[in-house]
């Protein structure tokens, strides 16, 4: 009933997300364990408390005990551990290699690990990297619905390379095609609007900024 009540939090109470472990604690039984889903539960509370250590180690047992959709999970872990600073670039990257070639990764994820990575190889200056990178899986997303999504990577690339001029003119054409009630449409506005920024119009990046706030679904990008 607590945890039922502080998920519908967007602000959480200490006492509340404490007594949802404390509760769970004392639910066991003697030579009992706690469920997959149980761990995940004392993850999310330990994470409401800002305890991001203790919640990465909450979710790898969810792991352990075979939780559906693991994958959700091990990227939330890696989300954290990057947040907490504790996950290097290069296991950080490895990590990302096996959302892009795992098997049954759902396609969003994918999708979000392949971004990542582009982000990575961008910002550590591995531009030839990130171009092969792109051209190994171009048939994989292009040949599927994600050929919208391959575009935002090629505009992403060039954006770290500095081809300001190629990444905004592929933005303009995503932005003309992608409606606003897709996630893609609020990483198409901030990446064009950073690069009018960039290109001395913040006028007109505010007003895509705020398309996006208005129209756009929740998400890093977005927030």
């Amino acid at each position: 009933v607590i945890f039922a009540h502080e998920s519908r939090n967007s602000i959480h109470g200490p006492t509340n997300c404490r007594g949802v472990i404390e509760n769970l604690d004392r639910s066991l039984l003697e030579g009992e364990s706690f469920t997959a889903e149980s761990y995940r539960t004392r993850a999310l509370a330990r994470e409401w408390l800002n305890e991001v250590n203790e919640a990465v180690g909450e979710y790898r047992l969810a792991l352990a005990k075979g939780i559906d959709q693991p994958w959700g999970i091990r990227q939330r872990v890696l989300q954290l551990q990057r947040a907490a600073k504790t996950l290097g670039d290069q296991a950080y990257q490895r990590e990302l290699d096996t959302f892009i070639s795992g098997s049954n990764v759902p396609e969003d994820l994918r999708f979000w690990a392949a971004e990542q990575k582009i982000a990575l190889l961008g910002a550590a200056g591995k531009h030839e990297e990130a171009d092969k990178f792109l051209t190994a899986h171009r048939e994989e997303f292009t040949a599927s619905r994600w050929s919208e999504q391959y575009e935002y990577l090629q505009a992403l690339a060039w954006y770290h390379v500095g081809r300001l001029d190629d990444a905004e003119r592929l933005l303009r054409k995503l932005r003309d095609e992608v409606i606003p009630g897709k996630a893609l449409y609020v990483q198409v506005g901030w990446l064009l609007g950073t690069i009018l920024q960039q290109h001395g119009s913040p006028e007109v990046a505010l007003s895509l900024f705020d398309e996006v706030i208005a129209k756009g679904v929740p998400g890093p990008s977005r927030t």
